[in-house]
């Protein structure tokens, strides 16, 4: 007698459906593998930044979350609680010559702020002409070394007087800017000349911007920095990493009544994040 078996035969459907799970789950297995990139413009926790704002603090200025090329003498910005100063426009963009607002060294403190500072890394792409490459969530943190660096700041009087001689200069838009409420103009802001960041992995090691491996970042010819070491990159240009003697921007509608100009740096640090 003979005895028959019968194989089971697996439809083909089934059979495609599992390859097509196996090869989901290892792209799942790899990608989750790879560092995540740091979503935000430059945020970190507390624990990585605390050093730079309180020294900044300390020396009575008003830390921004990231140095920022626009912070100028005479920036128009808002300091909402629970966050940095965030810039809005200028006063020059609101009509006040720029030879009325060339700033000047001031003598608003000895304050020096010669440490590194550490931010998140999409700081470096505020500077233009830098854009991330595709390697770019290697990075996960800057630090920026300064130098030639100081308080920069407008003649409050020589701006003061001009806008009494021209108080129909300013738009119905500016004046609308500047009457909103948390809306400052910086008198003064700490001035870096020449500053380097060096991009660092998720272990606090130096990323190679020169690898053949990786591309972290992409820079146009006309970018405001240059690759100046394996891991730096140099600005060429000047940036501003915080501002002092904050007007209340209302107060520059109506600089003919008398009243004595009130600064606002200790209530927007203490509205900071922290």
């Amino acid at each position: 007698m003979v005895t028959r078996t019968h194989s089971r035969q697996v439809p083909l459907k089934s059979l495609v459906l599992s390859a097509a799970l196996v090869v989901l789950t290892i792209g799942l297995v790899i990608f989750s593998k790879r560092p995540k990139p740091v979503i935000g413009p430059g945020m970190l926790p507390p624990e990585q930044t605390k050093a730079t704002v309180a020294a900044y603090k300390a020396g009575g200025w008003v830390p921004l979350q990231e140095p920022d090329s626009r912070f100028v003498p005479g920036t128009i910005f808002q300091a909402i609680p629970g966050q940095f100063p965030q810039w809005l426009s200028s006063l020059e963009t609101c009509g006040v010559p720029r030879d009325v607002l060339n700033p000047i060294t001031n003598d608003s403190g000895s304050f020096k702020y010669s440490g590194d500072s550490t931010y998140g890394v999409n700081a470096v792409l505020a500077i233009h002409g830098v854009t991330a490459g595709p390697d770019f969530g290697v990075a996960q943190t800057v630090t920026f070394e300064q130098s030639g660096a100081g308080a920069s700041g407008i003649d409050i009087i020589k701006v003061g007087e001009w806008l009494i001689k021209n108080s129909s200069t300013f738009s119905p838009l500016c004046k609308s800017y500047l009457s909103k409420p948390s809306t400052y103009v910086a008198q003064d802001s700490y001035r870096v000349a020449r500053g380097t960041y060096t991009l660092k992995d998720s272990k606090n090691a130096a990323v190679s911007l020169k690898g053949l491996q990786m591309k972290i970042l992409n820079l146009s010819p006309d970018a405001n920095a240059k690759i100046t070491g394996d891991s730096s990159l140099t600005l060429i240009v000047p940036v501003y990493t915080a501002v002092h003697r904050a007007v209340y921007a209302h107060d520059m509608l109506d600089p003919g009544r008398g009243v004595e100009l009130s600064y606002a740096d200790e209530q927007i640090n203490q509205g900071l994040p922290h």
